[in-house]
C-alpha cells in the first residue's frame, strides 16, 4: 500500500530486517541456524547449538525487537536449566515491552492525525476505534491513547527504555499516568 514508503527489505518496528539477525561479520546471531526441511533449526536441542540455552541467551542479550523474538522462538524451554528458564521469560518480558512500545507509537501516530485533521476533540473519536477494535472500555481506549501519546512525546525516554524492553510495560503505564 506504501511502496515507496518502504525499503529495500522487509524491516521490523525497530529498523533492523527481521529475516536476518546477523552481527557485524555476518554471522547469524541468537541461535539462528540453518533451517532444516520442516522449516526447524537443525539443533537437536532446539536452541541454537552446543553452547545451548545459555549460550542463545547470551547470543540474544544484545538484540531488541522482532530479531530478539525470533532468536528466542528457537529455544525448546522443556528440559532446560531452571536457572537458564528465569532468564529465558525475562527475555519474553523484552519482548512484550517492544511490543508495548509498538503498539504505543502506532496509537500515538494515529492520534495525531486524527488531531491535525479533526481537532483535539479526535482523541475521543480514535479512543472509541481502539476500544471497539481491541475489545476494551472506552475509558480503557483512552487511557491507551494518551499513554502512547506521553511515551512518544513528552515522555520520549521512559517510551525509548520500553521499546529496549530496559522498563515494564505496567512501569511506564503508571509514570505515563
Amino acid at each position: 500500500m506504501f511502496d515507496d514508503e518502504q525499503g529495500d527489505g522487509p524491516v521490523g518496528g525497530d529498523g533492523v530486517d527481521p529475516s536476518a539477525a546477523a552481527g557485524d561479520d555476518g554471522a547469524a546471531t541468537a541461535g539462528a541456524g540453518a533451517a532444516g526441511p520442516g522449516g526447524a533449526e537443525d539443533h537437536a536441542d532446539g536452541v541454537g547449538g552446543p553452547a545451548g540455552l545459555a549460550g542463545v541467551l547470551q547470543a540474544v542479550s544484545a538484540l531488541v525487537g522482532l530479531p530478539l523474538a525470533v532468536g528466542l522462538a528457537a529455544v525448546v524451554p522443556d528440559g532446560q536449566d531452571p536457572g537458564d528458564l528465569v532468564e529465558l521469560a525475562a527475555q519474553w518480558s523484552r519482548v512484550i515491552a517492544w511490543a508495548h512500545y509498538q503498539r504505543a507509537e502506532t496509537l500515538s501516530v494515529l492520534a495525531v492525525q486524527a488531531i491535525d485533521r479533526d481537532g483535539v476533540n479526535a482523541v475521543t473519536a480514535v479512543a472509541t476505534e481502539v476500544a471497539m477494535r481491541q475489545g476494551v472500555s472506552r475509558p480503557g481506549a483512552t487511557r491507551l491513547v494518551r499513554t502512547a501519546m506521553a511515551l512518544t512525546g513528552p515522555l520520549q525516554a521512559t517510551g525509548e527504555a520500553l521499546a529496549r524492553g530496559a522498563l515494564d510495560p505496567r512501569k511506564a503505564d503508571v509514570i505515563a499516568a
